[in-house]
């Protein structure tokens, strides 16, 4: 990828220059999962993977508010 130093700022005397990047296209695959860096990221993609091989319905924040108000007996 090809820079470009010649834009600078200049500030409180003070000179920051940083490369502009050739804007490209970024690429996306849709039916990508993202990859989770975390113990807990990891373990709530197997959980979600559990549950698509199971058939359930994966839950928007909207459904699982319902969920839990129910299972609390309707206090939310």
């Amino acid at each position: 990828m090809k820079t470009n130093y010649s834009e600078s700022i200049e500030a409180e005397n003070i000179s920051l220059s940083y490369p502009t990047l050739k804007k490209t296209k970024p690429i996306l695959n849709k039916t990508a999962l993202p990859r989770p860096q975390t113990l807990l990221g990891k373990k709530l993609m197997k959980l979600r993977k559990r549950i698509v091989a199971s058939g359930g319905p994966l839950l928007g924040w909207k459904e699982i508010e319902q969920e839990v108000t129910v299972r609390r007996g309707g206090i939310g």
